[in-house]
């Protein structure tokens, strides 16, 4: 009962976090996303160190260090995503492509995050806590900063071909 009590609500804080992909992506629903990811983020802080207070400190590292890390990572990516969403859609003025990768999100978010709880999970077999924290680190921010470069590279190619689409129409006349 005491890890259920102190999971679930980073569980659901987790979920709400992903609940911005699921908002619309307009100029007026700007502030709810943000905040949304901002409150999870600032909630979060709160009931990890309200569990402190709770729980007796480890002599070392514990499982609980690497939940509550991974977790936090989550949202952490969930808010950079978000806010990279909208840098596509109002900054770069393209909205089909940050449609597109608000509904990439939608599944390839929530895949990473269960792999990732997943592989936290894993540290009550015996694996070293050391090497999960690491691949868990390594498993959110590969991807999610993969994934945005990967689609800075979509929207480069883009404008290129809409340039030489231009280019093509300019010399046509």
């Amino acid at each position: 009962a005491p890890l259920k009590s102190l999971s679930y609500p980073q569980i659901l804080l987790l979920f709400e976090a992903y609940s911005v992909f699921f908002l619309p992506l307009a100029q007026f629903s700007v502030m709810p996303r943000v905040a949304t990811s901002l409150i999870c983020f600032l909630a979060l802080m709160s009931v990890q160190s309200a569990q402190s207070a709770v729980v007796p400190p480890p002599a070392g590292a514990s499982w609980m260090d690497l939940f509550n890390g991974t977790i936090m990572q989550l949202v952490i990516a969930a808010l950079i995503l978000n806010v990279f969403i909208h840098a596509i859609a109002f900054n770069w003025k393209d909205e089909d492509l940050a449609q597109t990768v608000n509904l990439e999100m939608r599944y390839g978010w929530a895949m990473v995050s269960v792999v990732t709880v997943v592989v936290s999970a894993m540290a009550s077999y015996g694996v070293g806590l050391r090497e999960l924290s690491l691949v868990n680190q390594a498993g959110i921010w590969v991807s999610s900063f993969g994934y945005m470069y990967w689609t800075t590279q979509r929207h480069t190619e883009k404008v290129q071909k809409q340039q030489q689409q231009q280019q093509q129409q300019q010399q046509q006349q």
